[in-house]
Formats: structure tokens, C-alpha cells, sequence
């Protein structure tokens, strides 16, 4: 009876497959090894698999050349910095005025006082110039072109040269202030950051300083720049110069133009 039993257990216990391959493997794969056909699993072969696999996977991953290198972000090297053209350069002294004249800053519609009592502030300090500042000038009816959405440039100078200021102080330096965007009405310019008259006036527009999305600082160095070069010619009687660190250096055509000039003569 026992030796019937044995026989029929020995007819149906698995075995290893590998016995009838050639090459050990199973008839059903193509290539590859595969792990032992085992028809108990013991503890002792549960950890005899696991590590089987881990090798297998550690192997593939050395094929394929191990997981990419991290990603490193790098980022451009800052463009090298120019020196402005008035670098180094020995700014003119002060000049002396030909004529002693008043100086006033007009603001024209709704300029902003702040700004204009900046400016004063700033020639006070650095030229030792008195210069003060009129009642709003009102902007002329006819000054705008609704086509163009500016301010006619000359239009606001015949404000000026009409205005009570002018009558009651005929040789004074008067200097309008607009934040409306100009034109020169005789120019095909697109528009003007300033003209002046043929005696002493002349009006500057604000409204293009904050080309290149310019901070408010630059926008108030580019006002102080545009003042100074007028009062160089209505005030101190300069010309124009061809040195282009200054602030008297004739061709401004744009933002560009006027931040690479310095602040002084």
C-alpha cells in the first residue's frame, strides 16, 4: 500500500522544466534566463528569487548606462559692461550766465508739482541757481491734434510767451513742463522731447521718458537732463558741443541718445 502511494505521489510532483531544454530555459520564452521552476516555495527560495531578481535589475540598469545625470541649470553670463562715453571725463565748470536773468519752471496743465520742485531742488544744490516755480499754465484749446493724440510743441510756446509770467518779466528763462506726448509742428519727427523759442523760452514733454519701461529714477534723470541742456542755451548761453559726454552733445534722436550723455556741460 505504501509503496502504491509513493509511486503515485512520484507521478504527479512537478518538475524542472530545464530538464527538457536544451538550454535550460523555458520552452515558451524566446530568450532570457528564468528562475527555477520550484513546485514548494521555501523561505530558503523565496530569498534565493528576490535576489535573483535584484540582480537581474542591477544588471539591466548597468546596460542601459544607469539613470541620467541630475539636470543642471545654467545661466547666461550678464552682457560685459560699457563705460558711458563721459566716463572718466572732467565735467566744465559751472559757466557764468552772460546775462542775470529770473529762471522759472512753468507747469503746463496738469504737470505734476512734485517734480517740478525736485528740479528746483537739484540746480539749488548742484549750480547754486535760484529757480522758481509760475501757477500752471493752462494747455491751449488748439495745442491738441486729435489725430496724432500730441501736443503741438509750438502752440504751448505761444502759451508761454502770452502768459501774465511773460508780460510782467519779458528776459526771464521760462521753461514749460508738459506730461502730455509733442510734436514740432514743422518736423516729420514722430515726436519731441523738447523746443525752445527764438528768445527764452522752451517746453519739454515727459511723456516718452519712460521709454524701455524706465524706472522713475530714470525717468527724472532723463527730465534733469533735457532741463539742463536748456537752461545751457536759454540761461548760461552755450551751444551745442560735439563731445558726446555731454549734456549739450546736439544729437539726441532718442532714449538711447539722451541716457548715454552725462548730467553736466
Amino acid at each position: 500500500m505504501m509503496a502504491l502511494l509513493q509511486r503515485r505521489t512520484s507521478s504527479i510532483t512537478c518538475r524542472d522544466p530545464r530538464e527538457h531544454h536544451p538550454y535550460g530555459l523555458h520552452p515558451s520564452l524566446d530568450e532570457g534566463p528564468t528562475l527555477p521552476f520550484m513546485s514548494v516555495v521555501s523561505p530558503r527560495n523565496a530569498v534565493l528569487s528576490v535576489v535573483a531578481l535584484a540582480t537581474v535589475a542591477a544588471v539591466a540598469v548597468l546596460a542601459i548606462g544607469g539613470p541620467p545625470p541630475p539636470t543642471v541649470l545654467s545661466w547666461p553670463s550678464p552682457a560685459p559692461t560699457v563705460a558711458p562715453a563721459w566716463a572718466g571725463r572732467s565735467p566744465m565748470p559751472v559757466p557764468e550766465p552772460p546775462v542775470a536773468r529770473n529762471v522759472y519752471f512753468a507747469p503746463m496743465g496738469d504737470f505734476p508739482q512734485a517734480k517740478a520742485e525736485q528740479l528746483v531742488a537739484y540746480y539749488r544744490e548742484k549750480y547754486d541757481l535760484t529757480i522758481k516755480i509760475t501757477t500752471p499754465i493752462a494747455l491751449p484749446p488748439d495745442a491738441f491734434d486729435y489725430e496724432r493724440s500730441q501736443l503741438g510743441a509750438e502752440a504751448l510756446l505761444r502759451a508761454i510767451a502770452s502768459s501774465d509770467l511773460a508780460a510782467r518779466d519779458p528776459d526771464a528763462v521760462i521753461i514749460g513742463l508738459t506730461k502730455v506726448d509733442m510734436y514740432i509742428e514743422w518736423s516729420d519727427w514722430r515726436y519731441a522731447y523738447a523746443l525752445r523759442s527764438e528768445g527764452t523760452h522752451a517746453v519739454i514733454s515727459t511723456a516718452r521718458f519712460n521709454a524701455g519701461r524706465a524706472d522713475e529714477a530714470r525717468q527724472m534723470q532723463r527730465l534733469r537732463k533735457m532741463t539742463t541742456k536748456n537752461l545751457g542755451f536759454l540761461y548760461y548761453g552755450l551751444g551745442r558741443s560735439d563731445d558726446p559726454g555731454s549734456v549739450m552733445y546736439g544729437q539726441i534722436l532718442g532714449p538711447d541718445d539722451l541716457d548715454a550723455v552725462s548730467e553736466d556741460y
